[in-house]
């Protein structure tokens, strides 16, 4: 299965040999949005009814994806370098 994944995908290669920059670079942008997120919890929405609702839920799914992306990332970090440091 693994090798027709590969061929199928050449990419995922390229991707293994670079983890280490990908994690870094994904961490960073990760780090970056948390404090966009947070700085945005201080600023007011519209006044107007219809303007400020759709702030809010902005807001709020913004915040979601952002833990649901993060909670992927720490799962990918701890499948490729913390859980083969403890078993290997």
């Amino acid at each position: 299965m693994f090798a027709s994944l590969t061929s199928t995908f050449p990419q995922i290669i390229w991707l293994s040999s670079v983890k280490l920059e990908l994690f870094i670079v994904t961490g960073m942008l990760l780090a970056i949005s948390f404090y966009f997120i947070k700085k945005s919890e201080s600023m007011p929405c519209p006044p107007t009814k219809e303007q400020g609702e759709l702030c809010e839920s902005t807001k709020t799914s913004s915040k979601t994806v952002l833990y649901f992306t993060s909670g992927i990332y720490v799962l990918g970090l701890m499948f490729a370098y913390i859980l083969p440091a403890i078993l290997f």
